[in-house]
C-alpha cells in the first residue's frame, strides 16, 4: 500500500466534531481537494463547498487554497457507524472527507 493512501485513509477517521466554517479536504485515494463546512445539519449531517485553489508547484505540492466556490450547490455528507463522512447516498466506504485540514494534494504520478 501506497503510503500517501494511509494516511489519506487515517485522515478520514478524524473524531472532531464540525462546525460552520472549519476546512476539510475530500479524499479521492491519493488526491485530497480542499472544502470548507458551510452548514451544519444535525450532528451526522454537515454541507460542504468546494475551495478555489491554485497549484503554484505541481510537483513541489505547493498550492495556494482560496475562498469557498459560494455558487456551487454544495454537498451532504453523513458521519457512518465506522467514524467516516461520507458523501450522502453513497455506501459507508463511499467518497469521505477529512475535518479540520485543508491538505491539498494533487498526485503528480496520474
Amino acid at each position: 500500500m501506497n503510503t500517501v493512501s494511509l494516511q489519506s485513509m487515517i485522515m478520514q477517521q478524524n473524531p472532531i466534531a464540525p462546525v460552520v466554517g472549519m476546512p476539510c479536504c475530500e479524499i479521492m485515494y491519493t488526491d485530497r481537494y480542499p472544502f470548507t463546512v458551510t452548514r451544519v445539519i444535525s450532528d451526522h449531517k454537515i454541507e460542504v463547498k468546494p475551495n478555489k485553489y491554485k497549484v503554484i508547484d505541481f510537483y513541489g505540492e505547493d498550492y495556494e487554497i482560496g475562498e469557498v466556490e459560494t455558487k456551487d450547490p454544495g454537498q451532504i455528507f453523513t458521519l457512518r457507524k465506522n467514524g467516516r463522512w461520507v458523501r450522502h447516498g453513497d455506501t459507508q466506504n463511499g467518497r469521505a472527507i477529512a475535518l479540520n485540514t485543508h491538505s491539498m494534494r494533487i498526485d503528480p504520478s496520474f
